[in-house]
């Protein structure tokens, strides 16, 4: 009889675990009576970007600039330390073309696009691309002040 014991407790251990597997598939609701989950949330629009003013362009300028093209002996008259003397231009025009980066010398340059000298020039870094993207967007969106 004592040989018969372990026996008789493994049985029933392993009939009492699959009725408690089988129960517990009893519970579980068909996978047609499952309910479907909500319909997903259509994505809020992302705002429109806000427009760029000269204050979100002035510091690059300021850090990779200014060093050469600010006050009365600025290279090639452009001083690019203010809104006013930015919109002024140099000794060979405007440098900015409101809505029209790609036609505004200051891109060509800070690109070395068209033939033009890349400013800022070597020893010092160049703009990095998002810095150009700011002064494009700025200048698309019209190159306004604020």
């Amino acid at each position: 009889m004592k040989q018969l014991l372990p026996f008789v407790v493994g049985a029933a251990l392993i009939i009492g675990a699959c009725q408690s597997s089988s129960d517990d598939q009893a519970a579980a609701p068909e996978p047609s009576q499952t309910p479907s989950p909500a319909p997903k949330a259509e994505p809020a629009p992302e705002p429109a970007p806000a427009a760029t003013g000269f204050a979100a362009v002035q510091p690059i300028l300021l850090k990779n600039c200014v060093l050469c093209h600010t006050g009365p002996d600025a290279k090639e008259k452009i001083d690019l330390n203010t809104y006013a003397s930015v919109m002024k231009g140099g000794e060979h025009g405007a440098i900015v073309v409101p809505g029209d980066p790609e036609g505004s010398m200051i891109v060509k340059v800070i690109r070395g696009a068209q033939g033009a000298k890349k400013m800022p020039p070597a020893p010092n870094d160049p703009l990095t691309e998002p810095e150009i993207q700011l002064i494009v967007d700025w200048i698309k969106e019209g190159a306004k002040e604020s």
